[in-house]
């Protein structure tokens, strides 16, 4: 049944958007989304349960919880608002809805007489999978001296564990990532290949930051991924593009666009992927063979992509995510490096898909697929008889250790 736009803004209950997978439920009167889960699962999303929703932390804010946009960093907000609270229209009034369909849902803030701004967030279920679409978009109205961002916020329950991306394209020149309260707290956290792996205390709170491309928050039944492509250019104020923030109630999970000067009537739109993957208990899926998986990690042009090796000297390759895997037989790349910490193949950051590893056998090999076909590079380590791997020493070196000395190969 087709809704008018007179009853859709009139209706005061959440608008739920269903597929056989998912269900998302949004909630105009807070301009937030309070739902996201499986079709039999539990919400991820925090939503505040107490009946005093105030901040003791932000005077004046109600902490509602679920998913919201925020379009000042926080130290900015005195300059803007004259407190350290949000927005109080874009976080503080009720939304419209504009359009409804059975899968998607159209929102619209006020107008933010500090910034003088409109908000409109187009939110979209996939037809059959668990992924949910958030496009969001800023207007500026009328000639404003501040500055804007999106900055995507969404409060979700406390999970096991937190996982985020390190991109080194996105920023070479800044380190991947930062923890806001390194040294004192009891958080803990590894770098596992290019993912940041974050474990918390039972009670503490911390921020951990990194330029990536997404955020996953990881519980016992699911597995909650955020993830969308930063641009470049611009300037990002807390030198990072995704955040991972825990206390002892809730974790939020945080994505940012630049900041910029908008002129009145332009506008700018990030736009947000989130999914949801069942983790029922651990499945063998390959790569199998005997020995001990040491390395384990996604290409950085493609997560989808997965490269690991154990210490039987094998390499294996997976092209949709680790459902499935290919072994290298010892024909085409015999014994990769497996020691050490660090891994034995290195991406082109600059070529999408180009991956260099070294074997005792064939010397130094080259992949521009991913990793799933590799080629032997021509050089003077052919005619040794011992051949080692260690590692890239810069962007456009590669070092090897054939017999015990050290050589240079080129990109």
């Amino acid at each position: 049944m087709a809704l008018t736009l007179a009853a859709v803004n009139a209706a005061a209950a959440p608008v739920i958007l269903e597929n056989a997978a998912a269900v998302a439920e949004i909630t105009p009167e807070t301009g937030r989304i309070t739902g996201w889960r499986l079709k039999n699962g539990e919400n991820v999303l925090w939503n505040n349960p107490s009946q005093d929703l105030t901040s003791p932390y932000v005077p004046g804010w109600k902490n509602y919880g679920g998913d919201k946009v925020w379009l000042v960093p926080q130290k900015m907000r005195p300059a803007v608002f004259g407190n350290s609270a949000p927005d109080p229209v874009i976080d503080g009034q009720p939304w419209r809805v504009t359009t409804q369909s059975p899968l998607s849902v159209t929102i619209e803030s006020g107008e933010s007489p500090c910034l003088r701004c409109r908000v409109t967030r187009v939110i979209t279920l996939a037809e059959a999978e668990p992924v949910l679409t958030i496009s969001t978009t800023i207007r500026r109205t009328a000639a404003s001296p501040h500055p804007v961002e999106i900055w995507v916020v969404s409060q979700v329950k406390r999970p096991e564990y937190g996982l985020l991306d390190l991109a080194p394209d996105l920023c070479p020149a800044e380190a991947r990532s930062w923890q806001m309260r390194a040294g004192r707290s009891d958080f803990k956290s590894e770098v596992k290949g290019s993912l940041l792996e974050i474990r918390f205390p039972e009670k503490d709170w911390d921020k951990f930051c990194s330029y990536g491309r997404f955020v996953e928050t990881v519980y016992p039944g699911v597995v909650f991924r955020q993830e969308f492509e930063p641009e470049k250019e611009g300037t990002y104020p807390d030198h990072s593009t995704v955040h991972l923030y825990v206390n002892d109630h809730y974790a939020e999970m945080e994505c940012f666009s630049p900041l910029r000067h908008l002129k009145a009537g332009e506008s700018m739109t990030l736009d947000v992927r989130w999914s949801l993957r069942p983790r029922a208990g651990w499945r063998q899926s390959g790569p199998g063979g005997g020995g001990t998986v040491m390395h384990l990690q996604p290409s950085p042009h493609d997560s989808r992509k997965l490269l690991s090796a154990g210490d039987m000297g094998a390499m294996f390759h997976s092209a949709d995510g680790g459902k499935s895997w290919t072994m290298h037989d010892f024909e085409e790349a015999e014994r990769i490096r497996y020691s050490g910490g660090c891994s034995p193949w290195e991406y082109v950051p600059a070529r999408s898909g180009e991956v260099w590893v070294g074997s005792k056998t064939r010397g130094l090999l080259r992949s521009r697929d991913h990793g799933a076909s590799w080629q032997a590079v021509p050089g003077p380590w052919e005619a040794l008889t011992k051949r080692d791997w260690f590692h890239s020493v810069g962007p456009d070196l590669v070092r090897f250790a054939p017999d015990g000395r050290t050589g240079l190969a080129s990109w």
